[in-house]
C-alpha cells in the first residue's frame, strides 16, 4: 500500500512540475482567450492553466490502480469553495487543515459561489482527483495535497528559467518569499531592461568576439604556438570567461527585475583584487557564499585551530574543483586557489598588503595561470601551455604570425574589456561622481539600444556563440 501511495504521489508530483513550468508561459493566453469572468484575482486565473494537466494526472492515476471509489468524497472537495478558494490564493497550510476539518464536519458551501468563481472551481477539481487517488483517505489524502502544493512552489523555484543555467544560485529561503509576494514596477521593469541589455553586449560584442581568437589559439598544435601566443591566449580567455559569465548574470538579473524578482548579484569587479581572497570575495558569489555556508563552516570553519582551518580550506577548493568537472585539471585549479588561500592566511596577506600594486600582479598571475588550467580542462597539456609561459623566450617558432590569430575587431575588444571590468567604473566614482546622474538618463537610454541593436546584428550575421561556462 505504502509503495503504491509513493507511486501515486510521484505522478501527481510531476505532473505539478510540469503544469507550474508551463503555466506563466500560457498565462497571458488563458486571460485573452478564456477570461473567466468570476475571476476575483491573478492568483485565481493563474491557475485555470492546471485543467487538462490535471485531467490527464487523474486519468493515469486511474490507469496505475486508483479504483475511483472515493467520488463522494471527491464531490464534497469540490463544493468547498470558499475553503479551497483560501487554499489557492494564500497557499497556506493552514487553510488545508481548515478544509480537512470542514470535509469531516461535513459541510457543504453555497452553490453559488461555483457562478462567483469558475476559476477557483477548475483548482477544486484538481483537489478531487487528489482525493480520488487516495484510496487509503484521512490524512493521507491532506499529507498528499501538501506535498502537492509544497512541490509546486519548489518547481517553480527550481525551473525559473532566467536562472537555471548559468546561475546566480538564489537560495530557496531568499526567493521563496517573492514567490508568492513578488512587485512589478515600471522602475524595476526599466532597470531589468537596462541590466538586460548590458549582460547582452557582454557575451556578444566582448566574449564572443574575444574568444573567437582564444579558440584559433589553442586549436593549434602545442608545438606551433609560441610563448607570446599562449600569453595572448590566457589574457583573452581571462576576459572572455569572465565577460561570458557575468554578461549572463546580467542577463538572469534583468530578466528577474522584468518579472519582479530580485536576484543576488554574482560579480564586483573580480579582477581588481589584491589577493586570491579577494578574488573569492568577488567572482561567483554566490557559489563562494554556499560553498562557506554549506561546507566551510559544518566542517568547522575557523573554530577549531589554524591546522583544521587550512585543512577545511584545502576540501573546500577541492570541492570547488569538483563542481565544475571531474578531471584533473579542476581538481588541480581549485587546489592552486585553495594553496594561495591558505598561503595568504598563514601570513603572506599582510606582506601582500604593504607591497602596493605589486599585489595586484600576483593576483593576476595566478589567476591567468588557474585559467589556463581551466580552458584546457586537460592538466598535462595546461602544463605545457604553462611552461611556455613561464619561459616565452625558448619557444619562439610557428607557422602562424600573431596577427592571423588575433584580428583587429579582437583587438578594439579586449582594450574595452580591459577597461570595462572596473577601471573606467573607478575612475569615473573617484574622478568624476557627477557621471552618475546620468545613469537611467537619455544617454544611457540611447546606449542601451545601441547595444541590443549590436548584438543583434552579430547574433543574426554571425554562427559563433558559445556559452563556455554551461559547461561546467
Amino acid at each position: 500500500m505504502m509503495l503504491q501511495h509513493c507511486f501515486r504521489f510521484g505522478i501527481t508530483v510531476h505532473v505539478q512540475v510540469y503544469s507550474d513550468f508551463c503555466v506563466e508561459v500560457i498565462y497571458g493566453f488563458i486571460n485573452v482567450v478564456i477570461s473567466p469572468p468570476a475571476c476575483s484575482n491573478a492568483v485565481e486565473c493563474h491557475y485555470v492553466g492546471m485543467v487538462p494537466v490535471v485531467f490527464i494526472a487523474f486519468r493515469v492515476c486511474q490507469f496505475v490502480g486508483c479504483t475511483g471509489n472515493h467520488h463522494s468524497d471527491g464531490l464534497l472537495v469540490l463544493r468547498n469553495f470558499s475553503v479551497c478558494q483560501q487554499a489557492v490564493s494564500g497557499i497556506y497550510f493552514d487553510a488545508i487543515r481548515s478544509l480537512k476539518n470542514e470535509i469531516a464536519g461535513g459541510k457543504r458551501a453555497d452553490e453559488a459561489a461555483r457562478t462567483r468563481n469558475q476559476a477557483v472551481y477548475f483548482e477544486c477539481v484538481a483537489f478531487a482527483c487528489i482525493k480520488s487517488c487516495c484510496t487509503a483517505g484521512g490524512s493521507d489524502c491532506f499529507l498528499l495535497i501538501e506535498y502537492y502544493i509544497v512541490c509546486g512552489i519548489a518547481a517553480l523555484y527550481l525551473s525559473f528559467f532566467p536562472k537555471v543555467s548559468v546561475g546566480p544560485i538564489a537560495r530557496y529561503r531568499d526567493f521563496a518569499p517573492q514567490l508568492t509576494n513578488r512587485q512589478e514596477t515600471v522602475e524595476k521593469t526599466a532597470e531589468g531592461i537596462r541590466r538586460f541589455a548590458y549582460g547582452l553586449g557582454k557575451k556578444v560584442l566582448v566574449a564572443n568576439i574575444v574568444g573567437a581568437s582564444v579558440d584559433k589559439i589553442y586549436a593549434q598544435d602545442i608545438t606551433n604556438v609560441t610563448g607570446v601566443m599562449v600569453w595572448c591566449a590566457a589574457i583573452l580567455y581571462a576576459i572572455q570567461i569572465y565577460y561570458d559569465f557575468s554578461g549572463f548574470t546580467d542577463m538572469a538579473i534583468g530578466l528577474g527585475k522584468m518579472f519582479g524578482f530580485d536576484i543576488c548579484e554574482n560579480f564586483n569587479y573580480p579582477y581588481l583584487s589584491g589577493s586570491i581572497q579577494e578574488f573569492w570575495r568577488r567572482w561567483h558569489i554566490s557559489l563562494s557564499s554556499w560553498f562557506r555556508d554549506y561546507l566551510y563552516i559544518p566542517l568547522g570553519g575557523n573554530r577549531k585551530g589554524k591546522a583544521r582551518t587550512y585543512l577545511n580550506l584545502a576540501i573546500v577548493f577541492f570541492a570547488t574543483g569538483l563542481w565544475h568537472g571531474a578531471t584533473t585539471a579542476f581538481i588541480a585549479w581549485g587546489a592552486l586557489h585553495g594553496f594561495f588561500i591558505i598561503v595568504e592566511r598563514i601570513g603572506f596577506k599582510k606582506i601582500l598588503d604593504k607591497i602596493g600594486f605589486l599585489r595586484y600582479v600576483y593576483t593576476g598571475l595566478v589567476v591567468l595561470f588557474g585559467w589556463v588550467i581551466f580552458r584546457v580542462a586537460n592538466l598535462q597539456p595546461a602544463l605545457q601551455y604553462i611552461r611556455r609561459m613561464l619561459t616565452p623566450w625558448q619557444y619562439t617558432q610557428s607557422t602562424y604570425a600573431l596577427r592571423e590569430l588575433i584580428g583587429n575587431r579582437c583587438i578594439v575588444m579586449t582594450v574595452i574589456g580591459i577597461l570595462g571590468m572596473g577601471l573606467i567604473q573607478a575612475g569615473i566614482k573617484k574622478f568624476c561622481p557627477a557621471a552618475e546622474k546620468l545613469k537611467g538618463g537619455v544617454l544611457e537610454l540611447v546606449y542601451c539600444m545601441f547595444l541590443i541593436a549590436a548584438s543583434m546584428l552579430l547574433l543574426v550575421n554571425g554562427t559563433y556563440s558559445p556559452a563556455i561556462y554551461l559547461n561546467f
